[in-house]
């Protein structure tokens, strides 16, 4: 449903930013050979479905006649600094500026699974059930630089141009933030820009791991929340905060001011906050937006 600039439908047609298609519900056909290649499939699975500014990633299991199941990565919308792909025109040897219908993805490591996708402007992050990364796209911000080195990752992220993972669990974990570092979304000292941004680093919290429990990371535009499960005191039960950091142009950090932070601050419970404060259960970000889940 909506515009279909850049094919961001995946209904096919398109043929340039503007370019409406008729009715109000569109399907996306994912049974076509160019997702499936010549696999006779039964049945196919949808596992995610991830979207970038003006692009689409699916992560599909296909069954065939004989129960045999093949997983795909596929897609559609921009693709020009190769986010789904080497895709480019036959004749001009240019890469393609976007796909108006599904294709299939290469995947990156053979044999190796599919855990987790996540996309930016232009790349897009694998995350397998071995703990390693790979990618496709753009390395123009450094977003990609060093990702296949990581090991033991849980879990991905992508802001518009940088990328962020999860490292290890429980009691023994960190968050490591590559990329634009423009309004300050590494979480980490930092020039704005320049060489040290393309060196994976961890976000330095305030906290030690042994008080907090990482149970989520949000990445918005420009801005990232972490959902914490907290224990300061092993005499009182366990409660939940909410960190933040990067652009803040429009409070979507919650702060009351619209100043940029460098560095990861609470944002729930509010740092002057009295009394008993409801638990923040689930967070999301998005273009300037933050929310936060509360109950009790």
């Amino acid at each position: 449903m909506g515009a279909d600039d850049f094919g961001d439908l995946g209904v096919g047609g398109a043929s340039a930013k503007g370019k409406q298609v008729d009715g109000a519900v569109h399907v996306v056909d994912l049974r076509t050979q160019d997702v499936l290649g010549n696999t006779p499939a039964v049945t196919v699975s949808i596992k995610s479905v991830v979207t970038g500014p003006h692009n689409v990633v699916v992560h599909l299991i296909a069954l065939d006649e004989d129960g045999r199941a093949v997983e795909y990565l596929m897609g559609w919308g921009t693709s020009r600094h190769g986010q789904l792909g080497d895709w480019k025109d036959s004749n001009k040897g240019h890469p393609i500026p976007f796909i108006s219908s599904p294709r299939s993805l290469p995947l990156p490591q053979e044999n190796c699974g599919i855990l987790q996708v996540a996309m930016g402007t232009h790349h897009t992050v694998v995350l397998h059930p071995s703990g390693r990364v790979s990618a496709l796209g753009s390395n123009r911000k450094g977003q990609l630089a060093a990702l296949e080195d990581l090991q033991a990752v849980s879990n991905i992220g992508c802001t518009w141009n940088g990328t962020y993972a999860i490292v290890g669990h429980e009691d023994s974990w960190s968050v490591v933030s590559i990329g634009s570092h423009t309004k300050g979304q590494l979480g980490r000292h930092l020039a704005k820009e320049g060489a040290q941004t393309h060196v994976p680093g961890n976000v330095c919290f305030s906290f030690s791991q042994g008080t907090h429990r990482l149970s989520k990371l949000a990445c918005g535009s420009e801005h990232v929340l972490a959902l914490f499960k907290a224990v300061r005191d092993a005499s009182q039960p366990s409660h939940t905060e909410v960190w933040g950091w990067g652009w803040n142009e429009h409070g979507n950090l919650g702060l009351g001011h619209t100043v940029d932070q460098e560095l990861p601050v609470r944002l729930w419970p509010p740092p002057l906050a009295m009394g008993h404060q409801p638990q923040a259960v689930d967070v999301w970000a998005g273009c300037g937006t933050s929310w936060i889940l509360l109950c009790g």
